[in-house]
């Protein structure tokens, strides 16, 4: 049988040069298919803590807005994390990274009985693609995903 020939235990045997650059190449390729996924991980990351800091702002200014005496006006500027936003969003914290641009709130009544309400805010992560901004008037709706230009890799 010629098929036993190649179960045999070989004595002396050692891998040729393009058994060893075999090897090395797939170890190399492997890396790197490693190393991109962990950035695209970690960019992922980025966008889903904006994302998360989006929706607590945007819940606790619609809780604060549904409130009894809950304040008409108020502007909030350049606020980046960690930090908690003042009052009357004092219940926000904003983790390490996040941005809150800038966020409006006024709500103005006209003598003829007519309302008028804007909000408007941005949020974005300090090393993250996105910004998150949400834009409501008189009931229009606008909430916007939008790309940041010169990110740098």
């Amino acid at each position: 049988m010629e098929f036993s020939k190649f179960f045999k235990k070989r004595v002396g045997y050692s891998f040729s040069l393009f058994e060893a650059i075999l090897a090395i190449s797939l170890c190399l390729v492997t890396a790197w298919l490693l190393l991109v996924n962990l950035k695209h991980s970690r960019e992922r990351g980025y966008e889903q803590s904006a994302r998360s800091a989006y929706d607590k702002i945007k819940q606790a200014v619609y809780e604060e807005m549904s409130s009894p005496g809950a304040a008409q006006r108020y502007l909030m500027k350049n606020f980046i994390g960690p930090a908690t936003l003042p009052s009357p969003l004092n219940e926000v914290f904003l983790d390490k990274g996040q941005e809150l641009n800038y966020l409006i709130r006024v709500h103005q009544r006209s003598k003829k009985g007519r309302s008028r309400e804007q909000l408007r805010f941005e949020v974005t992560h300090a090393q993250g693609k996105y910004i998150y901004r949400y834009t409501e008037v008189n009931g229009l709706l606008l909430e916007q995903l939008i790309e940041k230009e010169n990110v740098d890799d």
